[in-house]
């Protein structure tokens, strides 16, 4: 009797505990699943944001290599055009300095050729008074006139417009001075200086001395 019992007991127990021991084998599974597809499912958003953050990483290096070729470029642009304008004003500055020379070259040979074609005439030096006077001779009186009828047939005879009337007077009065080195000077005196006076003046002077070198 009492082995029946026994044999009730464990029967119940085995009838009881299989399907508790499944239910729990169950649960244990299912906890066990869960927690895999959960881990895979951590180590796959790990992986993505792995890749998310690589990709972001590559993009902003390739972005700033971009950026920095785009500086580099730029800053040899902006080189190149510096070196072009400095190097069009340099030729400017010296086309500039050419054509000055050049300028100064031609004024300098106008100058010297102007000199060269006013070196044959006299001018008489301004240091001429003195205080020692002696007389003319009669031949330097006859020099004189002579040069001074010369110099006023040649001025009219250039000149026809410049006639003088008949009605009119000389004004015009001729000193002849000499120093004691030998210098003549023809000096005039008029009431009214005129080119005309002037001109007389420089062809009496031009001739006299003409005539003294004969």
């Amino acid at each position: 009797m009492e082995d029946k019992k026994k044999l009730i007991i464990i029967t119940s127990i085995i009838a009881v505990g299989i399907p508790l021991f499944a239910i729990s084998t169950q649960t244990i599974l299912k906890k066990a699943r869960d927690d895999y597809y959960k881990i895979q499912k951590q180590q796959i958003e790990d992986e993505k944001a792995k890749e998310r953050a690589e990709k972001e990483q590559r993009l902003a290096q390739e972005k700033a290599e971009r950026e920095k070729q785009i500086q580099q470029e730029k800053e040899e642009k902006e080189k190149r055009i510096t070196e072009e304008r400095n190097e069009r004003r340099q030729k400017a500055a010296e086309q500039k300095l050419q054509r000055e020379q050049t300028a100064q070259d031609r004024q300098n040979k106008r100058e010297k050729v102007k000199i060269t074609n006013a070196a044959p005439v006299f001018t008489p030096e301004p240091e001429v008074t003195t205080t020692e006077k002696h007389e003319l001779t009669p031949e330097e009186v006859r020099k004189a006139k002579n040069a001074l009828k010369e110099a006023r047939a040649s001025y009219f005879s250039g000149n026809k417009a410049a006639k003088p009337s008949k009605t009119s007077k000389n004004t015009d009065k001729i000193i002849i001075k000499s120093d004691s080195k030998g210098n003549v000077e023809a000096i005039r005196h008029t009431k009214e200086e005129n080119a005309k006076a002037q001109r007389i003046l420089k062809e009496i002077r031009d001739s006299y001395y003409k005539n003294s070198k004969r």
